[in-house]
């Protein structure tokens, strides 16, 4: 069988030694996790992704960190085969870094390290849209170290403050759907970081506190296909009346850590917006 390329890819860690030790975001619930469920569910993920055509890459977990699993924090796309690998805040993840480095330089990455004092978390901080960078800030990127990952990336950036503890990272309150439709849970968001978003989108719409909290905001864009958390009928449907199929997934063994379908996924250069897709009205 034909290799899938890079352009079709993404990275899942499998996770073997998955649970809840510690508390480092309102979510965490100490000691909840069904290791068989959330195993189980991961396979569907997985499962789901194959059938989408992505060629899923699968980095083995190690047991002293819990949250490796959630790959999508580990590291950001410069280029073709480039990382800007991650630096996390808190120290109870620092030591998964050294895992994914050794795994991107193992599969032909070059990868690209911060200085120490600078803070990124990946996918779950920084989303690209249009031409610009959307970088969350307040809880694990402060404002110094955006301005030097926007350098690297020399893009036009929009900073947003994030501005209650359980939105943490900009994964867990906004996603773009494509070019001109972004979802977003205004309650996360200061309101200058509000206006910013109004005055540059032109299709910004709210997603409710139920859906939310139901990790919404934590789905996975797969050209004209959205992955998402199994419950979140009213965001499904509005996703579908932009001319997107949504595919649901249960990952609610990792919600317990407060990762859902996005934090898990990291991108290798599969995760493509669809612009024709973009170009549908809605229903």
């Amino acid at each position: 069988m034909k290799k899938s390329t890079a352009h079709h890819q993404v990275l899942l860690c499998r996770p073997n030694h998955f649970r809840v030790d510690y508390q480092i975001n309102p979510w965490m619930q100490v000691g909840s996790v069904d290791p068989q469920k959330a195993l189980a569910q991961w396979n569907n993920l997985v499962s789901q992704y194959q059938k989408l055509g992505l060629e899923v890459e699968i980095i083995e977990q190690n047991e002293k960190y819990p949250d490796m699993v959630f790959a999508a924090d580990q590291g950001l796309l410069l280029g073709d085969r480039s990382i800007l690998l991650s630096n996390f805040k808190h120290p109870e993840r620092r030591g998964e870094g050294e895992f994914y480095h050794n795994w991107y330089l193992d599969h032909g990455y070059k990868v690209t390290p911060l200085t120490q004092d600078l803070y990124l978390e990946g996918g779950g901080e920084l989303q690209r849209w249009r031409n610009y960078l959307i970088i969350g800030l307040g809880f694990r990127t402060d404002l110094r170290s955006a301005q030097k990952i926007a350098k690297v990336f020399d893009k036009e950036v929009l900073y947003l403050e994030l501005d209650k503890q359980q939105f943490y990272h900009l994964d867990t309150c906004l996603m773009a759907l494509n070019k001109d439709v972004v979802f977003y849970h205004r309650e996360a968001f200061s309101a200058s970081s509000v206006r910013e978003l109004q005055s540059k989108v032109p299709h910004l719409i709210e997603i409710d506190d139920t859906e939310v909290a139901n990790f919404a905001a934590n789905s996975v864009v797969v050209g004209s296909t959205v992955v998402m958390q199994e419950g979140n009928s009213h965001l499904a449907r509005q996703v579908e009346g932009f001319g997107y199929r949504v595919v649901t997934v249960d990952v609610r063994e990792f919600m317990k850590a407060g990762g859902g379908v996005h934090c898990l996924t990291g991108d290798l250069g599969g995760l493509t917006q669809s612009d024709s897709a973009s170009q549908k009205q809605r229903q």
